[in-house]
């Protein structure tokens, strides 16, 4: 039987010399038959920083009774040289008659392996995890904290080992620790992740725009734990976006208040910016025009309703998209069907794209044409007054 285990298996005297040594631990150790490890001595098959520990517990199990059993894990050195990582049971048994020590020998090298790959893992994650600008926490069931990163002590001014075991109400403020339960509790009734943006004030008074997401920590049987979280400092994205909204708002108003109509197309020619001057100039239908519009769109629409007067429609489109995606600087005028003369200047914006302006030259054009007409007029009628007089003094001449 013994001989048969899948497990090695020694057994010597108390006071010394092997008895028996089965095949199984013959190939952990590399060897070929029993035969080479007999005469070899002891300290010869032990690791060197493991000798000392082996000689303890072979010395203890010389004074054991019946039925005590130690176990241990110990290093030995296989034939080739390798070590090789050995669960080692020790007892005292009956032999033959004989009161003898019986070791057990289980492979460790798989769990060992196991072992330094989840040591590796853990580090990795640990990297990644203390040097993300993100706060990221791990909480028990009972929000009390369990873990910490760099970005989370510096935040809130605290370290892991004081943080560890106690939950956030001793340095957060009266209103997030209500916000922080009630989050919480609805994670943990819920087992569905939570994501919300709040404002935190620090305890110098600063304040900050946080972006948290939560979620359930859950055990192998899939019970919830704990609760895992990472909150990212939004502040700068958030003092941008206000930023944005603000200069939006000041630029819609100079736009509203200018006495030209305006268009404004980015690099892809998608309107990012106009005023009603220029929707009411081409008599757009309310809705048509809109943030985000393509240039395209305007051009057909214009071309559909015969602004660009006869032509292909696809061809008048083609034409005007083109000239648009060179965005050169140029200057045009154009008389619609209404008899309204639109004047056009278009300048380029550094990085593409380009901005309209509008302006109704109608009254200026009809004046400069009863200008013209008149001077036309009062030319004919010198020419007139001139053919008359002539005509005159020839015939007093005659």
């Amino acid at each position: 039987m013994i001989q048969n285990s899948g497990l090695g298996i020694l057994l010597t005297r108390v006071g010394g010399g092997r008895l028996f040594i089965n095949n199984a631990l013959v190939r952990l150790l590399g060897y070929e038959s029993p035969e080479e490890l007999y005469d070899m001595p002891s300290y010869q098959l032990v690791a060197p920083h493991d000798r000392e520990k082996a000689a303890r517990y072979l010395k203890a199990a010389s004074g054991f009774i019946a039925e005590t059993v130690e176990q241990y894990e110990c290093d030995f050195v296989r034939k080739d040289g390798s070590i090789l990582p050995l669960h080692v049971i020790i007892r005292k048994i009956l032999w033959d008659g004989e009161d003898v020590i019986q070791r057990t020998f289980v492979d460790l090298s798989e769990r060992r392996q196991a072992e330094r790959a989840r040591h590796q893992s853990e580090e990795m994650l640990g990297a990644i995890i203390d040097h993300s600008p993100s706060l990221i926490y791990l909480k028990d069931i009972d929000s009390r904290i369990l873990l910490i990163n760099k970005a989370y002590e510096k935040h809130y001014d605290i370290v892991q080992e004081d943080a560890r075991g106690h939950q956030e109400s001793q340095w957060l403020g009266q209103e997030d620790i209500e916000s922080l339960k009630e989050s919480d509790q609805t994670i943990i009734f819920s087992g569905v992740p939570l994501e919300r943006e709040f404002e935190h004030t620090n305890s110098n008074g600063s304040t900050y725009f946080m972006q948290s997401v939560k979620f359930p920590v859950r055990d192998a049987a899939g019970d919830i734990v704990g609760i895992g979280g990472i909150t990212t400092d939004v502040t700068e994205r958030k003092r941008a976006e206000q930023t944005l909204v603000q200069n939006s708002a000041l630029l819609q108003t100079t736009l509203d208040h200018m006495a030209e109509g305006i268009s404004v197309y980015d690099s892809s020619l998608n309107l990012i910016a106009y005023n009603q001057i220029f929707v009411d100039l081409y008599k757009f239908s309310p809705g048509f025009v809109r943030l985000g519009l393509p240039y395209e769109k305007i051009a057909r629409h214009l071309a559909e309703t015969g602004y660009y007067g006869a032509g292909d429609v696809e061809e008048q489109v083609r034409e005007r998209v083109e000239r648009a995606q060179l965005a050169t600087r140029r200057q045009f005028e154009r008389t619609g069907e209404d008899g309204k003369t639109i004047a056009v200047w278009r300048n380029p914006l550094p990085g593409g794209g380009f901005v309209n302006t509008y302006t109704d030259v109608s009254d200026r054009r009809q004046a400069e044409e009863e200008l013209r007409h008149s001077k036309e007029q009062a030319e004919l009628a010198n020419r007139t007054k001139s053919e008359f007089l002539a005509n005159m003094s020839h015939e007093l001449r005659t």
